[in-house]
């Protein structure tokens, strides 16, 4: 198998001759710093005991960062730290301008910057005392790495260790030289335990400034051989994993950087170590390939098959320790990588040098990294553990920066795929300033990813956009691709005039494809085609009206709105009916279809669609009785409203339906005093159904007691609840089989008497006064 541009990319880079490291150390002359501590007067080399006695005693315990707080525990940080307002340290003349020359160049940082060390503590240790591993937090915008200046003193133990990806650093003393250790801020880092001695160190804070040059890569061979893969992998069509669309060219790289950054320090100027080297190498061969280059920080989610690290040891023993589901927060064995996800979710923009919110996903195709897996912490983690069918898996959430590139001629679609409310406005200034031509072309760029950039929480300002774009374009197939991904729940009252102008533009066909691209969600094809929590449909009544008043256009847009929206419900209805067997379930289904019929036959009726109100009224009176329900609830909606809005013609027909139907009902003679016949479905014919029925229908038999082998009588369980019909069912275990004892109930009779007494109320408040 050939390795693919994005790969070779890699190889090229690490070909590279120099290796800037994330740590440096060195030593001083003793001479190069003095320093003196009120209290205890100037401090001798080499710092024998009982100096650091008297340090310790003005000193207090040191505390450390966690997020946003400032804790002191002495089983994470065990060490004195010595108020820095009561420390001076003189450096010679020149020796510290030294020392941050030899840090930035073992840093690899650009010479055109200037690097500073701000004072930040003094701290002791003595034996025993030690600082778990661990970042140190960001004190500072500008805040780069941590300078730490070990003076001298005799110890032994308390080496400072210092950790990025698989390379290590260890830092010790000497009690004749001052040693200097440099690092980069997301390194992690440790002290270990004192075994004698006292170590004693300054620590700066390293604030880098300036130096927006990347570092030259002038006559560098590596530029034309990275120039011509960026070419091939912009031209060579690749098919996305586990997607159906034709093979195409990658539409960005991004190069991940190894270094760990925020938002607020992420700069070319604070890029870390290797990460400005290639960064820098990077950037020339995307001008030699007429590309962009960006600075981003992406969202990685990371799903892994884990364990808890000692899991068979003693975290489920449940003798000892009770139920296996107690929380742990522990460390986790990985084992195999489920799945990944990653998207870019922050950049700076190359034309304000402004940072900004953007969402786009990178796929695999498109990603260029040297290490898969840093040593960046997750900010986040979740453990599930074993659920039966899923589980013992890590969810691990991850930030990590990148570079982010792509050809010139793909910047629009890229920037639009990030932020399609951007790419929106920008069309639509185009067009506005008379380049409706160019606009075109850079409209097309964006239909092989439009859909899914809009998504269901899209603003309204997006569809504003969308829809005045649409008809500035004047070409109806970019129009109908740039509103296909919005959907009839993006509506809203101010949407109504720019939609009207599109469908006036470009003709009924095309208004009633865009109407049924927006209804997609309601087309049958399930046993519930409309929510009953569309809050959309709710809208309807407004939006029709206002749509009417627009003219011949807004009514085509009505006409084509109210046709699918009905072709919904009836449908929603149509499949409660036939599928919800349990009266209670159809009864409820029905009543939820309600609020939505009562609307579309408001806004049939306030956009003059009568055509459609004498359908739905049509429909609702050839329905069975069951669905009474739905059509008493149609009238209720329709009763709290103010008549101005309830739509009082098409209130009368309905509630004249509710009437016949509830007549008919009490016209049905009562259930005499002794007559205890249930009716059954027919549904299914089996031999042990048509025993049941006689049962049920007898008028005079209220008990049967019926030997039957365990699957018969669970199907007679089946017949009765499903029906819920007054009638209990109890198992009597004795002999062979076991007899099905069947009692019918008073149930029978005060259902009825509760169905009448509620059907009597209800027709006196609809033909009662007002």
């Amino acid at each position: 198998m050939s390795i693919p541009a994005r790969g070779r990319m890699i190889m090229a880079l690490d070909g590279h001759t120099t290796h800037a490291k994330f740590c440096t150390r060195f030593e001083l002359a003793p001479s190069m710093l003095t320093v003196a501590v009120d209290g205890v007067g100037p401090l001798k080399y080499p710092i024998g005991p009982k100096r650091a006695g008297e340090l310790i005693a003005l000193a207090g315990p040191a505390s450390y960062g966690r997020g946003e707080s400032t804790l002191t525990n002495p089983a994470v940080r065990n060490t004195w730290e010595v108020p820095k307002q009561l420390v001076q340290a003189q450096w010679a003349q020149g020796s510290l301008e030294a020392a941050l020359d030899a840090v930035r160049e073992g840093l690899g940082l650009p010479s055109e910057g200037e690097l500073h060390a701000e004072p930040h503590s003094v701290l002791v240790y003595e034996k025993g005392q030690f600082f778990l591993p661990h970042q140190d937090s960001e004190k500072h915008d500008d805040m780069i790495g941590t300078l730490v200046v070990t003076l001298p003193s005799r110890f032994q133990g308390g080496e400072l260790v210092v950790k990025h990806g698989e390379a290590t650093e260890v830092c010790g003393g000497s009690p004749e030289k001052i040693s200097i250790a440099a690092f980069y801020g997301d390194c992690h880092h440790e002290v270990t335990r004192v075994r004698s001695g006292y170590r004693i160190t300054l620590t700066y804070n390293l604030l880098y400034q300036g130096g927006t040059q990347p570092p030259n890569t002038s006559g560098d061979p590596r530029i034309g051989q990275l120039t011509q893969l960026l070419d091939e992998h912009f031209q060579t069509p690749v098919a996305e994993p586990y997607s159906r669309k034709p093979a195409a060219p990658p539409q960005r790289l991004a190069f991940l950087l190894d270094h760990e950054y925020t938002e607020k320090n992420l700069a070319w100027h604070r890029l870390k170590g290797e990460d400005a080297r290639y960064a820098a190498l990077l950037r020339t061969a995307a001008d030699a390939a007429d590309c962009q280059t960006m600075l981003g920080l992406n969202e990685i989610q990371e799903t892994w098959d884990a364990y808890p690290a000692g899991e068979n040891d003693d975290y489920f023993d449940d003798e000892e320790e009770g139920s296996d589901e107690e929380e742990y927060d522990g460390e986790y064995e990985l084992n195999d990588l489920i799945e990944s996800s990653i998207r870019l979710v922050h950049w700076v923009d190359p034309d304000t040098g402004e940072a900004e919110k953007i969402s786009l996903d990178i796929s695999p195709t498109e990603l260029c990294t040297r290490t898969a897996h840093p040593p960046i912490e997750p900010y986040e983690q979740s453990y599930e553990g074993y659920m039966g069918n899923y589980g013992n898996t890590l969810d691990r959430w991850y930030r990590r920066a990148a570079l982010i590139i792509w050809p010139r001629r793909l910047e629009f679609a890229n920037r639009a795929e990030s932020s399609p409310g951007w790419g929106l406005k920008r069309l639509q200034a185009s067009a506005h300033a008379g380049q409706v031509v160019q606009a075109r072309e850079l409209a097309r760029t964006l239909a092989p990813f439009w859909h899914g950039a809009i998504e269901d929480d899209a603003p309204a300002a997006w569809l504003t956009s969308a829809l005045t774009t649409a008809r500035l374009l004047d070409d109806p197939e970019i129009a109908a691709m740039l509103l296909a991904p919005f959907a009839i729940r993006h509506l809203r009252a101010a949407h109504i005039s720019p939609l009207a102008a599109a469908a006036e533009a470009y003709g009924p066909a095309w208004t009633e494809q865009l109407v049924d691209t927006w209804t997609r969600d309601t087309r049958p094809g399930g046993y519930a085609h409309l929510p009953a929590d569309a809050e959309w449909v709710k809208r309807l009544p407004d939006l029709c009206g206002r749509l009417h008043r627009t003219g011949t256009a807004g009514d085509t847009v009505v006409s084509a709105l109210l046709a699918r929206t009905w072709q919904a419900l009836s449908s929603t209805i149509d499949s409660a009916l036939t599928y919800q067997k349990p009266p209670s379930r159809r009864t409820a289904a029905l009543v939820q279809t309600g609020p939505g019929l009562a609307s579309l036959l408001c806004a049939a009726e306030h956009a003059d669609a009568g055509a459609l109100s004498e359908e739905v009224l049509a429909h609702l009176t050839v329905l069975v009785p069951e669905a009474t329900s739905l059509v008493l609830t149609v009238l209720g909606e329709l009763d709290v409203l103010p008549p101005s809005e309830r739509a009082e013609r098409t209130y009368a027909r309905i509630a004249e339906e509710c009437s016949r139907r509830l007549r008919a009902e009490l016209a049905a003679p009562t259930r005499a005093a002794g007559d205890w016949s249930i009716s059954l479905s027919d549904e299914c014919a089996c031999a042990l159904c048509h025993e049941l029925a006689a049962f049920l229908t007898s008028p005079d038999r209220t008990t049967l007691t019926w030997p039957l082998v365990q699957r018969d009588r669970q199907h007679i369980h089946t017949r009765i609840d499903g029906a819920e019909l007054p009638v209990t069912h109890t198992t009597l275990r004795e002999g062979r089989p076991h007899k099905l004892v069947l009692t019918k109930t008073d149930a029978l009779f005060t259902r009825e008497r509760e169905h009448r007494t509620t059907a009597q109320a209800v027709l006196a408040w609809i033909e009662g006064p007002g």
